[in-house]
């Protein structure tokens, strides 16, 4: 599927772009003599774009810092060709040029999710979802095909089993999308509630408190029922219209495991969900 990202009319006449065309051109040889200016501009915009791109398929919440600087520079090559740029980090470049911030949470593209990155988030987590959809639909037994051994304009069908490789997939995606199911469950409330104008979660952001409830043994099934049921109550507000991150939910997926568990060790009953949304203060569900 092809990605797609936002492009400011005035890019050509940013005074960053200048900057950064400036940047290109030092120590390079004339490209057009007379036109140099014209020029290094519109490669300092082509080279932008390719980083945006990149940032869209790689990095769709901004941050650059798990990105290899080879693969940055693969992903601008053509541009570097004659500059000493090619010669060292790209991401330096950028920084200088303001196009990349260094932060005290890292490096991140210049105003990304003010911009694009929420756009970008939502088609990342959308192919994503699909990835899973389809993996889950090849392991599903209920799938059928007409059968070869069937003449024309038989009823019957014969079950299609799935393929080794969609087997292996679906053992791939089950044993590493933890953190993806999690933030899934909540995006899908999002839309529903929100409609589209709402800051997707995305997984790689995500992944370290998944992970801490994946070690303390919280079920998935149980985390993505909670996930949804807090989302879905969320009191959206002006300044505040959704949860930002997957620890605002820390303190309900634990006081639903912790009823789960007391469930399961033959303690008295608890609804695990309705302990989930009590601790958050939102709503009791009905006891079952």
């Amino acid at each position: 599927m092809s990605l797609w990202i936002k492009r400011d009319t005035e890019l050509p006449r940013h005074r960053k772009t200048y900057l950064l065309a400036d940047l290109l051109s030092q120590g390079s040889a004339s490209l057009l003599p007379g036109r140099d200016l014209v020029a290094w501009r519109a490669i300092a915009m082509c080279l932008l774009e390719d980083v945006w791109a990149y940032a869209a398929e790689h990095c769709p919440d901004g941050s650059m810092d798990a990105v290899h600087p080879e693969a940055l520079k693969d992903a601008v090559r053509v541009w570097l060709e004659g500059t000493e740029w090619l010669r060292t980090d790209v991401r330096e470049l950028l920084i200088r040029s303001g196009h990349l911030d260094r932060t005290e949470a890292g490096l991140r593209l210049h105003g990304w999710l003010e911009w694009t990155g929420t756009d970008s988030m939502r088609l990342a987590n959308d192919r994503q979802r699909k990835r899973l959809a389809r993996a889950d639909a090849s392991n599903r037994p209920g799938r059928t095909r007409p059968s070869n051994k069937e003449g024309r304009g038989r009823g019957q069908t014969a079950l299609a089993k799935p393929s080794q490789e969609e087997k292996n997939q679906a053992k791939r995606t089950a044993a590493a999308d933890y953190a993806t199911r999690c933030v899934i469950a909540v995006n899908t409330m999002l839309e529903q509630k929100l409609a589209g104008v709402y800051r997707p979660l995305v997984a790689d952001v995500e992944r370290e408190t998944a992970a801490t409830w994946e070690a303390k043994g919280i079920r998935i099934e149980l985390v993505e029922q909670v996930l949804a049921e807090v989302t879905l109550r969320f009191h959206s507000r002006p300044h505040n219209r959704q949860p930002a991150t997957l620890r605002y939910f820390d303190g309900a997926i634990l006081e639903a495991h912790a009823a789960d568990q007391a469930t399961a060790s033959g303690q008295a009953f608890r609804d695990p969900i309705g302990a989930a949304l009590a601790k958050i203060g939102r709503e009791e569900a009905p006891a079952a």
